[in-house]
């Protein structure tokens, strides 16, 4: 599945970051693969989670830490529609929301895209996106970074409750993110159909 190239990503490697960072992205080759940043789950640990409901387009996997006798569960669902970015990240673009429940039970919300930056300096200010559920009032939502040198991705800071009750809820959700030298994009999510048993 296409959403599973990108599984090992969320795995242990990926953290929220709280370090401020004053540099202007740089660019990443358009050529380097997303699953080289962070190492994959190895096989004998990652399996997948759950079957996918009919007409649910969610992507399940967990991951067993045999020697603590705990397990970090994910749900993935990539954005219904696509962008186009100039280079180097042209292409058919799409964003992925990742629900992950780690081992210590802690929650993260994250959004992923597949090529491009979503610049998010955790300073005391961070970065945000909103978020429209079906036809609700749009919604501002706190982020910060990643840990790492990438900006592909920014996590949920705050109002997990928030968020997570609207998804549950909603048939059709619209988040926008600001892109590195694109600027504001939309992409739109079908959430029905989630097994919540880890969420």
């Amino acid at each position: 599945m296409r959403a599973w190239i990108l599984a090992g990503l969320f795995g242990i490697g990926l953290t929220a970051c709280g370090d401020s960072q004053n540099a202007a992205p740089t660019p990443a080759p358009a050529s380097a693969p997303v699953a080289a940043v962070v190492p994959s789950p190895s096989p004998e640990s990652s399996s997948p989670a759950a079957e996918a409901k009919p007409g649910s387009k969610w992507d399940y996997q967990q991951d067993e830490d045999k020697m603590r006798g705990a397990t970090t569960y994910r749900a993935v669902l990539a954005s219904d529609n696509f962008i186009n970015q100039s280079f180097p990240y042209e292409g058919d673009v799409h964003l992925n929301l990742y629900l992950r429940k780690r081992a210590d039970g802690d929650k993260d919300v994250i959004l992923h895209i597949e090529k491009g930056q979503m610049p998010c300096f955790s300073s005391s200010e961070g970065c945000s996106f909103k978020a429209k559920f079906d036809n609700g009032p749009i919604q501002t939502f706190r982020a910060v970074g990643t840990s790492g040198a990438h900006d592909d991705a920014i996590f949920l800071d705050g109002n997990m409750k928030k968020f997570m009750s609207s998804l549950r809820k909603a048939k059709e959700v619209t988040i926008e993110v600001n892109l590195y030298e694109t600027g504001r994009k939309q992409f739109t999510f079908t959430p029905g159909g989630l097994d919540w048993k880890w969420f």
